[in-house]
């Protein structure tokens, strides 16, 4: 990785991208979003076998999963 020789390391820098029409995006786009997914789906993409309450289900959330 490219970036463990700059300083600082690994830092992120955002680019400013100018698309042809003069619509200005900046990237990355690191807004916080929220998804929601299963948790089977979770454990199978990372490989691990966690429950709901190790993966940062809301306190609302545990009682329609349980």
């Amino acid at each position: 990785m490219f970036s463990q020789y700059s300083t600082p390391q690994f830092e992120v820098e955002p680019v400013e991208v100018v698309s042809p029409d003069g619509r200005s995006n900046l990237y990355p786009d690191l807004s916080v979003r929220s998804l929601e997914v299963d948790v089977s789906s979770i454990n199978g993409l990372i490989g691990v076998s966690l429950q709901a309450l190790e993966v940062g289900v809301p306190t609302f959330i545990h009682a329609i999963i349980d």
